[in-house]
């Protein structure tokens, strides 16, 4: 069945998804989750979710889905993941910092660390009973859908939340902002790409890249 108040939701109860669109500043979250989808959810328990990614480095569409999460979960995790067959720009380390320096003055967020180890299985040693996921496109929701399945199997009684990002967020990913660093002015391009402290992070980490502008160049 398909809602509005002032958010897009698309419910199946049957798969345990919600899908829902940008929530909107005006409305708290009892009203945004209709019931029975309240603070105590359909079991009576607290709300308790979490998003897992690699964030190398964390981007505007990332704040933008912590921020949503801050405001949907009573108790929401943020899962950093590393891959040991997977090279990264920043450390773990580094991305943890930068997530928590996103959520300072945030009380119910709490940033950890996740590695080989099933997403689903982790949710279930913290207590979780949502993942929470975002959907820029057509192609992200074909993958996080088969990956519900896959969650499903292991653990059908934890839930999965779509969020469908922002059209100005639709193209921001990680390997897009890395892939602008070291062409012309790259500095002033990635700036509206990714938050203030992380901007900062990767012009130290970057800095060796730097390059003048194309008229300065000319001009020597």
């Amino acid at each position: 069945m398909s809602w509005t108040w002032g958010v897009q939701s698309i419910v199946d109860r049957r798969q345990n998804t919600l899908v829902l669109g940008a929530v909107c500043p005006h409305l708290d979250r009892k009203r945004v989750f209709r019931q029975p989808y309240s603070k105590t959810n359909w079991s009576g328990a607290d709300m308790r979710g979490i998003y897992a990614g690699s964030y190398d480095p964390p981007t505007n569409g990332h704040r933008w889905m912590f921020e949503q999460g801050m405001k949907l979960f009573d108790k929401f995790f943020i899962a950093v993941g590393e891959n040991a067959h997977k090279a990264y720009s920043f450390t773990l380390n580094e991305r943890v910092e930068m997530i928590k320096e996103l959520c300072i003055g945030h009380q119910n967020v709490e940033v950890v660390t996740i590695e080989n180890k099933f997403l689903v299985k982790y949710a279930e040693s913290v207590g979780a009973n949502y993942i929470f996921r975002g959907i820029r496109n057509e192609g992200d929701y074909a993958y996080e859908r088969g990956m519900r399945y896959v969650n499903s199997n292991i653990n059908n009684d934890i839930q999965t939340i779509f969020m469908m990002s922002p059209r100005d967020l639709v193209e921001v990913s990680s390997s897009m902002v890395k892939g602008l660093v070291g062409a012309d002015c790259w500095e002033e391009v990635i700036k509206q790409y990714v938050p203030e402290p992380v901007y900062k992070r990767m012009l130290k980490k970057f800095g060796h890249q730097r390059t003048r502008p194309r008229s300065l160049k000319k001009a020597l």
